[in-house]
Order: structure tokens, then C-alpha cells, then sequence
């Protein structure tokens, strides 16, 4: 049998992100423990216009509950573009180089239901770091959008995981 079972090989939440008008103030999501898993997939979808422009981030973070040191990290990703999108919005559009920590993403003003996915090793963390975390800057623009991650390469496969947020 080949495929990735999520419920028994990985694991998959939302973000306190999910839901939310990113105008409201900057986001600092959840951080997401690595310590048994060797892989993640961040999905972020923004539904409403983007207005403005945001900028996706990604952090190295030494510890849970937000504590510790939270450093930027470079990250590559993929993202539905107006060129490659299906009517479904299902088509993701070629990997796209690492970005630097301080540029991130910033997505499109003025388009409708972007996706971005970006793939992480645990191997990117930091030395001494125990997870990643997801940022979003305040656009200062209405735009609304929600984040689901996947962890996958579990050390300890169940069909019953363990939360992996603080």
C-alpha cells in the first residue's frame, strides 16, 4: 500500500489563525512541536481579497507557549497563482525559491482565494529548537483567510496523536 494515512502517519490541525480577518493586528501562530515528527506542511488559504500587502513569516522557536527566542528562518513555497488556477482553486504553481527570513511571502493585492503551502524539515530548526511557528503581519487592508498544518514522518504512528501545539 503506498500513501500518507494523516490519522494513523501524521498529524493535523488549525492554527489559532484559522478564521480570522487579518486586519485586526499582527499573528503570531501556535507553536508547533517537531520533536516527533520530521516534517510539516503549513496551508494557508486567504479567502477575501487581500487589500494590502502582509507578509508571511516563519520562526525557529527554542520553546512552547510562546516563550524563549522566536528567530525568522529562510523557507521555500508554493502558491496558486491567476495562471495556473483551476475553477476549484486546486493547482499549486512551481516550488519557489527560499525566501530570505525578513522578506517572507507577501501575497497578491487584489486576488481572490490564494493558497500558499510551505514545506518544512524539522532539520531547519534551529539548534536547540523545539518547533515551528507561523507569522502574519497585519496588512492594515480587510483580508481574511485560515491555516491548517500537517505533520508527517511521525516517530510513534497512531491513529490517536498527541497535541503538538501548546
Amino acid at each position: 500500500m503506498s500513501g500518507f494515512n494523516i490519522a494513523e502517519e501524521g498529524h493535523l490541525g488549525f492554527l489559532t489563525l484559522n478564521a480570522l480577518d487579518l486586519n485586526t493586528a499582527g499573528h503570531a501562530g501556535t507553536v508547533i512541536n517537531m520533536e516527533n515528527y520530521s516534517h510539516i506542511s503549513y496551508i494557508i488559504r486567504m479567502g477575501a481579497t487581500v487589500r494590502a500587502a502582509s507578509v508571511i513569516t516563519v520562526e525557529s522557536c527554542s520553546a512552547m507557549g510562546g516563550g524563549g527566542t522566536n528567530t525568522a528562518i529562510p523557507f521555500a513555497y508554493y502558491c496558486t497563482a491567476i495562471a495556473n488556477t483551476s475553477a476549484l482553486g486546486d493547482v499549486l504553481g512551481a516550488k519557489v525559491a527560499v525566501t530570505t527570513a525578513a522578506t517572507g511571502v507577501v501575497p497578491a493585492t487584489g486576488t481572490d482565494n490564494i493558497m500558499f503551502v510551505i514545506e518544512l524539515e524539522a532539520n531547519q530548526l534551529l539548534s536547540g529548537h523545539v518547533g515551528f511557528r507561523l507569522v502574519i503581519a497585519d496588512p492594515a487592508q480587510a483580508a481574511l483567510g485560515d491555516v491548517l498544518f500537517i505533520q508527517s514522518g511521525a516517530r510513534y504512528k497512531s491513529p490517536s496523536s498527541v497535541t503538538t501545539i501548546a
